[in-house]
């Protein structure tokens, strides 16, 4: 009874101390595809509002968001000078196969031209459920010009595109952009797992009395 106790604790400690890869097709050193789809903001004269989506799943354990990476191709061109903008990096529900509902919005300020990979970071706000499908959504802001580049994994899946505000335009096997998700392991609150070990103790106390 000892040892599952000192197990449960020793658990907890752990699943709470790293975050894991939820999902991901980024390359070693976070590398991915020269090539992309448009991704322009709303004052983009020559496209207009142009934001892209891609589909992921959560795997047999839940997660708490820690942070997303993007790879993005920024345009800086004498046709399309750099000005420094902003992408938004939403995270959805799936709803029948297409985004659904927001769960969180998190902006990024572009403040240098060319591909790179992005970082934007949560505290844990959001539970990624187990076994359910989620979407990542690149919404460009301004008058960001670029792209939002493929992965150099040959992974395919559901991405979707929208134009200014459409709906979405889902592709059901299309190559998928460079993309990953880190979360911490979803464990029992404090209290629980406090239950869970006098469940244990009790557990053992009987077995001795009986024995």
């Amino acid at each position: 009874m000892r040892s599952a106790v000192v197990f449960l604790l020793v658990a907890f400690a752990t699943s709470s101390a790293s975050a894991d890869v939820v999902y991901n097709n980024l390359g070693p050193g976070d590398t991915f595809s020269a090539g992309g789809r448009i991704l322009t903001g709303p004052d983009n004269i020559s496209f207009g509002d142009i934001n892209q989506a891609a589909s992921f799943s959560v795997g047999p354990t839940a997660h708490y968001l820690t942070d997303v990476v993007l790879g993005l191709g920024v345009r800086d061109t004498p046709a399309s000078p750099f000005a420094p903008s902003s992408v938004n990096v939403v995270v959805a529900d799936d709803n029948s196969g297409a985004p659904g509902a927001v769960l969180l919005t998190m902006p990024y300020s572009i403040t240098t031209p060319g591909d790179q990979a992005i970082t934007v970071q949560d505290a844990g706000s959001v539970l990624l459920a187990a076994n359910t499908d989620y979407w990542v959504i690149a919404d460009a802001q301004g008058g960001f010009d670029g792209s939002w580049l493929f992965n150099n994994q040959g992974a395919f899946g559901l991405t979707a595109g929208q134009s200014n505000g459409n709906a979405w335009n889902l592709r059901p096997d299309d190559e998928m952009y460079a993309l990953r998700v880190n979360g911490n392991p979803a464990v029992p609150e404090p209290a629980t797992l406090l239950l869970a070990v006098l469940g244990l103790m009790l557990s053992g106390m009987r077995s001795g009395r009986s024995a």
